[in-house]
């Protein structure tokens, strides 16, 4: 099925609550922190089920079972489930959660179709067949992913709630700032960047754990405490020193964010689902990351 159009059509649509129900109406201010995360748009990945039989008991199974994770996962983080809304009396964008709820589609292929799924789930090593892609989606109004689940995200503009948020915060230190109009954007750039997926299982994890903590103890070092986000990011970062082309003496920087909501004091509430994601920077010598000891030091 290479960039043959395929009949799509979506059959059934529904939509998913919190399971169970949140106790109260919950309402979620968002404040210019949330402001990149608002003009990000949201990760919309299409994951594939084979089905041993493909019978139509299996299909409503799996549904269900889909449909059931779905529900209990809006239930812990329930302003997923909620509006993006403007206040205009007080100049807010909210989370608005009084009907939480997300839209869920099933579609399906015609009958007769060419549709070979087993080609659209190729490896990481085989370029995907983007038309073929395409041409699983079906033609709807909403904007949302059609097959499965997507938070619902009306409202304001992603654009104009983060001019809106950054225009807040200027009128409060800055009152008397001109106000500058630049076409250069920086959340317009993310088409320019390559993106690139990649599997690595737990016994890679366990080797890149242990492959550490025999270069600390070859260096006399202490045993470290390394965690599997520390293995995948050392190894991410001393891959793209080499990709690079970074020599001894060069500054190599790694940015990434996390979440701080464990270091921060007063500790937030286990029920808190505010931001307390901050971006971290690390710097070293590219000549320490390109050494045999590189996973080490970073």
């Amino acid at each position: 099925m290479s960039g043959e159009a395929t009949a799509v059509s979506v059959v059934a649509v529904s939509r998913v609550v919190p399971s169970p129900a949140p106790a109260e109406h919950v309402k979620v201010v968002l404040s210019f922190l949330d402001a990149p995360w608002i003009a990000t748009p949201p990760v919309q990945n299409v994951y594939l089920y084979k089905l041993a039989s493909g019978g139509d008991d299996e299909y409503a199974s799996a549904v269900g079972r889909i449909k059931a994770s779905l529900a209990a996962a809006l239930a812990l983080f329930v302003p997923l489930a909620g509006e993006l809304k403007y206040v205009p009396e007080t100049g807010d964008v909210v989370v608005d959660c009084s009907d939480p709820a997300v839209p869920f589609f099933e579609a399906e292929a015609a009958e007769g179709s060419r549709m070979d799924v087993d080609r659209l789930a190729v490896s990481s090593d085989v370029a995907h067949d983007v038309e073929a892609f395409v041409s699983l989606v079906p033609r709807h109004d909403a904007r949302v992913l059609p097959a499965g689940a997507a938070p619902r995200r009306r409202g304001p503009g992603s654009r104009a709630v983060r001019h809106e948020l950054a225009r807040a915060l200027l009128k409060k230190v800055a009152p008397n700032l001109p106000v500058a109009n630049s076409k250069a954007d920086y959340f317009s750039q993310r088409s320019q960047l390559a993106r690139r997926t990649f599997f690595v299982s737990a016994d890679e994890v366990r080797f890149l754990e242990h492959r550490i903590e025999r270069l600390a103890s070859a260096a006399g070092e202490p045993k470290p405490t390394v965690s599997t986000f520390t293995a995948l990011v050392a190894l991410g970062w001393t891959g793209m020193v080499r990709a690079k082309g970074l020599s001894a003496g060069e500054d190599a920087y790694l940015t990434f964010y996390a979440d701080l909501r464990a270091r921060l004091h007063p500790p937030v509430g286990a029920g808190y689902f505010g931001n307390c994601i901050t971006g971290c920077l690390a710097k070293a010598d590219a000549g320490d990351l390109l050494g045999e000891a590189g996973l080490l030091h970073a």
